[in-house]
């Protein structure tokens, strides 16, 4: 079979035949001359999975880092919480019961393994109302104070606290929250290490 072949300029001086065979010689190495190899490929698809690897591991150690700064903010939230109610005697179950506010307490609580931190009022007869209470992921440990429960009391009218710290460990991550004699508190990195 002879094919007939119009070059661009559509002149009829380049008005040529070639052979079957000769044209699918030229589409094929054209092809070959455009195209990319196998190991080319293979390359390219190897670097976009080391590439995809890492970004996976950085996402993840990021969001373990955040979920152990999650839990220390949280903390010194309430304990910021119970440092003004104290401060600012908040009308409490103890003055409807017609019984004098103590002050609000921060306990640290492990229940098993799961470990807890609550907001408690205080009042003059000894008892306590927990106003809230909440329990840290499974993955997260808090390894001072050592000895729990742990009590940080915030009377009321002084604001004053017994000073302390308080180490959050989850993720080869931690946090230590200090809380010092006036009632400030401080959230402090400290260098990873294991837990």
């Amino acid at each position: 079979m002879i094919i007939l072949l119009l070059k661009k300029t559509h002149n009829i001086s380049n008005l040529y035949y070639i052979s079957c065979k000769e044209y699918i010689y030229k589409i094929y190495k054209s092809n070959l001359e455009t195209g990319f190899t196998l190991i080319e490929l293979i390359i390219v698809i190897s670097i976009m999975a080391i590439l995809t690897v890492a970004g996976i591991i950085s996402f993840v150690d990021y969001g373990r880092s955040q979920s152990v700064s999650a839990v220390a903010l949280s903390m010194e939230s309430i304990l910021q919480l119970s440092r003004s109610r104290a401060l600012s005697q908040l009308i409490d179950s103890c003055k409807k019961n017609g019984i004098t506010l103590d002050g609000y307490e921060f306990k640290i609580k492990k229940i098993k393994d799961i470990y807890s931190y609550e907001i408690n009022e205080r009042c003059s007869n000894g008892d306590t109302n927990i106003l809230e209470t909440i329990y840290l992921p499974p993955e997260i440990k808090i390894t001072s104070p050592s000895e729990l429960p742990a009590t940080f009391f915030f009377p009321v009218f002084s604001g004053g606290v017994n000073p302390g710290g308080i180490t959050i460990c989850g993720y080869n991550k931690v946090k230590t929250i200090y809380i010092y004699e006036f009632g400030k508190i401080k959230i402090s990195t400290t260098s990873a290490g294991k837990c």
